[in-house]
């Protein structure tokens, strides 16, 4: 329901060029219980779906400027588009060309500092809840990924690089849909049930 957020509609609308791709098929992708577009949604925590969802902040070169992977609430998305917007700001403010700075390095070196930057100031938060520890790491590991990789050619994106090998299920229940699993190679109504 991230995305059918008003604000974050507009915000996308407005400041980005969105694009997606289908991880169906990936061997590195989740698997999930099926459901229909109506269904409402579970409840999830940051991070959930790490396989599933990444989410790719490019410049127009298709350059990574950053990162995240899996459900982020419109309240998260909404903080992460505008550290995005600060650092594509700061990158557009760098001359073109100069005799006496190196661009491209100082280029990489302006979004690995941005992204420390980000993660200082996210280490003074007090997270709470039973997921605290989950939350975290995935915000960790996300701005670290990001950090790292500074302006990698997109095309070299690869999700395992970022979420890893492992193969995940993620599900979550809120009734009326007949049992079955996407992500796992067989069509929800190929799968016997059992009692």
């Amino acid at each position: 329901m991230t995305l059918s957020d008003r604000k974050i509609r507009k915000q996308l609308g407005r400041k980005f060029v969105c694009t997606w791709g289908n991880v169906e098929g990936n061997p590195n992708a989740g698997s999930s219980f099926a459901h229909k577009p109506s269904d409402p949604p579970s409840s999830c925590i940051r991070g959930n779906g790490e396989h599933n969802i990444q989410i790719l902040f490019l410049t127009p070169e298709g350059e990574l400027m950053s990162a995240l992977a899996g459900y982020l609430s419109p309240k998260e998305l909404h903080q992460e588009l505008d550290q995005v917007l600060d650092l594509w700001k700061q990158l557009g403010e760098l001359p073109a060309k100069s005799r006496e700075v190196d661009v491209i390095a100082y280029r990489e070196k302006l979004v690995r500092d941005h992204h420390r930057r980000f993660l200082a100031d996210f280490e003074k938060q007090k997270l709470e809840g039973r997921f605290a520890s989950f939350v975290k790491s995935r915000v960790v590991k996300d701005h670290e990924f990001s950090a790292k990789h500074a302006l990698m050619d997109a095309r070299t994106f690869r999700p395992e690089a970022m979420v890893g090998n492992a193969k995940t299920f993620f599900g979550g229940s809120t009734g009326g849909t007949k049992p079955g699993r996407i992500g796992d190679g067989a069509k929800p109504n190929e799968r016997k049930r059992k009692h």
